[in-house]
């Protein structure tokens, strides 16, 4: 396990920021384009490094370990390039423009609601 202790340590600071880019891709609408990348870093990237380093190259745990480090590295660079592509003020104008209309929406069938209990009544 000691030996794998380095490529943990990574791996750790890695997915504690890649997390944090996820949650910021998923709100701004890129959920598929985040699951495209997520896919293609796991089952392209991690899986076939973890296998090669693991157990054709004799690395062990530490070989084993760089395929995820790997992965969530790929992701981490991946996020903050489609969050730096974001157009935010377009982006808040068109949350506005949502949330305007659910509240809109939500006042009608308010009164449909209020309207059909004073008909029952």
């Amino acid at each position: 396990m000691r030996q794998a202790w380095p490529a943990l340590f990574l791996y750790m600071a890695f997915d504690a920021v890649q997390v944090i880019g996820a949650a910021v891709v998923r709100a701004t609408g890129n959920q598929g384009k985040a699951a495209f990348i997520t896919i293609s870093a796991y089952w392209a990237l991690g899986i076939p490094i973890s296998a090669l380093l693991g157990f054709k190259a004799d690395w062990g745990l530490f070989g084993i370990w760089l395929g995820p480090t790997v992965s969530v590295a790929f992701t981490f660079v991946c996020y903050n390039i489609l969050i730096s592509k974001v157009d935010w003020p377009q982006l808040f104008k068109e949350v506005r423009e949502r949330r305007a209309n659910d509240q809109r929406k939500r006042e009608e069938l308010e009164a449909k609601a209020a309207a059909k209990i004073d008909d029952d009544f």
